[in-house]
């Protein structure tokens, strides 16, 4: 069981704006919750539903599945590498280019918020080994500390971002 939050000293100021939309519990259940909650939110959407933009210029829901997908694998990643005890940074990705790159409106949506729940599903059995030492090992993202913790939140409040927005302007 993981009830604890990063400090702010665990993580680039920025990325407050995510941890701070992450609900208090366990975050073992956090994970699964939120990952019923969006697909719950998505697998009703039909195709057109799913290449609505609000605006041009901005991501379809497709993309932004897509989007949700990618981060969580980046930030899997260097969870992943953090724990195993790499100290090496990780580059950073250029995840507006990750949406072009992969050619979203080309695939069903079905088929995109499921490769999204395969990717939830190996972050939270990932999660599930972490020990509390795990958890306080730090790494560099961005150029900057940040613990395990940290990035364990940080794709929860990065999924809860995207789907206010989702919420407000598509659904």
């Amino acid at each position: 069981m993981i009830t604890e939050r990063p400090l702010p000293s665990d993580y680039e100021a920025y990325f407050g704006q995510y941890i701070d939309l992450v609900p208090t519990g366990d975050l073992h259940q956090v994970y699964q919750t939120q990952m019923e909650s969006v697909y719950a939110q998505i697998a009703g959407l039909s195709e057109r539903e799913g290449e609505f933009r609000y605006a041009d210029g901005k991501w379809s829901v497709k993309e932004i599945i897509g989007h949700l997908s990618d981060a969580e694998r980046m930030f899997g990643y260097q969870i992943f590498c953090m724990a195993r005890g790499y100290s090496a940074p990780i580059p950073p990705l250029n995840l507006a280019q990750c949406v072009i790159q992969g050619k979203f409106h080309l695939r069903p949506l079905r088929e995109i918020l499921e490769e999204w729940k395969t990717v939830r599903q190996s972050t939270r059995s990932l999660i599930q080994t972490l020990t509390h030492e795990d958890l306080r090992k730090t790494g560099v993202a961005r150029s900057h500390p940040v613990t395990v913790l940290a990035a364990a939140c940080i794709i929860l409040g990065h999924v809860e971002h995207h789907m206010r927005i989702l919420r407000a302007r598509y659904l």
